[in-house]
């Protein structure tokens, strides 16, 4: 009875169902402080994420324009920040910056470059037949893939390998990644720098892939697209913290570990060897030399 006397009332009325819990869990034999304790914590975690949702909710759909130079909210019509004199774009592009991603601007070099990649997969699509199965490595070679035997007579190689891809997984995380970091670095540098920075760390990827000997056909934007990370982060860097942070939350991605999964998502047309039949090797319990899997000490 001293117990109960102690308890804490849940404050909301659409928590009588707890104690409605707690009495018949008691009668049970479960201790009632505890259970009652842990579905009042349940209960305001609910409220709280319902809340965050809410929130989000409303600075998504938020009426009026926000500058991103200077922060300064504007009437829905401006077309101009007042304050400083940024063009503040469309309420599409203001809501794609809220969600977290950035509207390339039409014919813009992000714009351009994401076509060029789309028509290259589209072209090494059609001429592998269609459908939903990657490209073979000789395909891939063919249409400018990174073949170590060929870069040192066809060097081009290092460049035209930046726009091929092996899925649509693969097309996709890369194409996203450019319409979310380009923009910025052409706010900053501009389209030629932004192109070149594209072009120079893919080519510098693509070196380094080679000098550490990795085997099979070489594709994928991924290097370019680091690159732009790393220019964007230098910048805010410099600059200092006022401007860092909120451009590092402008230029990163919602989902980090895309990049560290793009390059597994095709395997077989990365690791394909053109001039050796594609093998299904067997799985690792399968093998007559496995060894067993070690067991779990007893407790």
């Amino acid at each position: 009875m001293a117990d109960d006397s102690k308890t804490p009332t849940p404050p909301h009325d659409d928590d009588a169902w707890i104690e409605t819990v707690v009495g018949v869990a008691g009668s049970l034999g479960f201790n009632k402080m505890r259970l009652r304790w842990k579905l009042m914590r349940w209960q305001e975690q609910r409220r709280r994420k319902a809340r965050q949702r809410e929130q989000l909710v409303a600075h998504i759909t938020y009426a009026h324009k926000t500058c991103h130079q200077c922060g300064a909210v504007q009437d829905k019509d401006e077309a101009v920040c007042t304050r400083c004199g940024v063009k503040l774009g469309s309420r599409g592009v203001q809501v794609l910056g809220r969600i977290g991603l950035a509207a390339p601007v039409p014919m813009s070099m992000s714009t351009l470059l994401a076509v060029a990649i789309l028509v290259a997969y589209v072209r090494v699509w059609i001429a592998g037949g269609g459908g939903l199965v990657s490209p073979g490595g000789p395909l891939l070679v063919e249409f400018g893939g990174r073949w170590p035997e060929l870069i040192a007579d066809e060097p081009w190689r290092l460049v035209t390998a930046m726009f091929l891809h092996a899925g649509l997984w693969h097309l996709g995380f890369n194409i996203l990644a450019i319409a979310t970091v380009g923009p910025r670095i052409e706010e900053l540098y501009g389209r030629t720098t932004m192109l070149g920075l594209f072009i120079i760390t893919g080519v510098l990827a693509n070196l380094g892939a080679l000098a550490v000997g990795e085997a099979g056909v070489g594709i994928g934007a991924s290097g370019g697209v680091m690159g732009l990370i790393g220019a964007a982060v230098g910048h805010g860097h410099r600059l200092g913290a006022p401007v860092r942070r909120p451009l590092r939350r402008r230029v990163r991605p919602r989902r980090p570990a895309r990049d560290l999964a793009a390059p597994l998502l095709a395997p077989r047309a990365r690791r394909h060897r053109p001039d050796r039949p594609r093998r299904h090797p067997r799985r690792a319990r399968d093998h007559p030399h496995a060894a067993p899997p070690a067991s779990r000490p007893a407790r």
